[in-house]
């Protein structure tokens, strides 16, 4: 194949893997704690186009050889600004930490999202029905008479009142990671995270980060700008149609050249 067919046709990719993710982050913009992807695009080590050491995605020439792109999709975790609902069941992360949250199948998730509700049990919730998880993993239970007199300090701890007397009912569980990016993956309902299967256990911190505090009554807000997203897609349509152009032009370019050569040895 030439060259530059080849070359266009993997922009073309490229761009198409790019809409998907920029349609992902609009499409979840109004969920609460959510976090844009970002697609960085990569030239595999052994395709032969870059030096041992060198950053993915940097290109170099060799011969003939064309530049075979990838896709990779990662996590923006930056923090975004947390905004007071007044809902005594919203909870919103300031700094860094996760919920953890027990899903159906029992598996261990991670979310921003602290737009919670109680069971008839007494138990904290998402609002598909995970557990949210609380001391030694166990979930969250508010005794059913002293429900709204829930109140959850900056640093988790849960208390209800019973009269005049104060209860502790534990601790809202956090889980903070150095390495957000390298550690989490999209692979749980609603936009929740899951721990990459190399996630040793002692990479997993318990409560919340340095300068995190849990503010009860407001939720955070998602990083992604709808601004940017629209931006990003009018590029990515350009950019699609620049390289639909190009194929059109090697192909042109290619039959140009038959022509010639018969031209020639006839």
């Amino acid at each position: 194949m030439e060259i530059g067919l080849y070359e266009a046709v993997s922009g073309m990719k490229a761009q198409s893997s790019l809409q998907d993710i920029i349609s992902a982050n609009l499409a979840r913009m109004s969920q609460p704690g959510n976090k844009r992807s970002i697609v960085a695009f990569e030239i595999p080590s052994d395709s032969g186009l870059q030096k041992d050491g060198s950053t993915p995605g940097s290109l170099r020439r060799l011969g003939m050889k064309a530049a075979p792109l990838q896709s990779r999709t990662v996590t923006d975790f930056t923090p975004a600004p947390v905004e007071r609902t007044g809902g005594p069941l919203d909870f919103g992360i300031v700094g860094d930490g996760f919920f953890k949250v027990r899903e159906q199948d029992g598996t261990i998730s991670y979310t921003r999202d602290g737009q919670f509700h109680l069971t008839n049990e007494g138990k904290l919730v998402t609002i598909d029905g995970a557990a949210v998880l609380g001391d030694g993993d166990a979930p969250l239970t508010i005794p059913a008479k002293e429900a709204a007199t829930l109140k959850i300090d900056t640093d988790g701890t849960a208390t209800t009142t019973d009269g005049k007397k104060t209860n502790k009912a534990g601790t809202l569980s956090l889980a903070h990671f150095d390495e957000p990016r390298k550690n989490l993956y999209l692979g749980a309902p609603n936009g929740r995270y899951v721990a990459t299967a190399g996630t040793a256990p002692d990479e997993i911190k318990k409560g919340l980060g340095k300068d995190s505090s849990i503010l009860q009554g407001a939720l955070e807000s998602s990083n992604a700008s709808s601004i940017t997203e629209m931006v990003g897609l009018v590029n990515v349509v350009r950019a699609y149609e620049a390289s639909q152009k190009l194929t059109v032009a090697e192909d042109t370019l290619s039959g140009d050249m038959v022509r010639a050569l018969n031209s020639t040895s006839g």
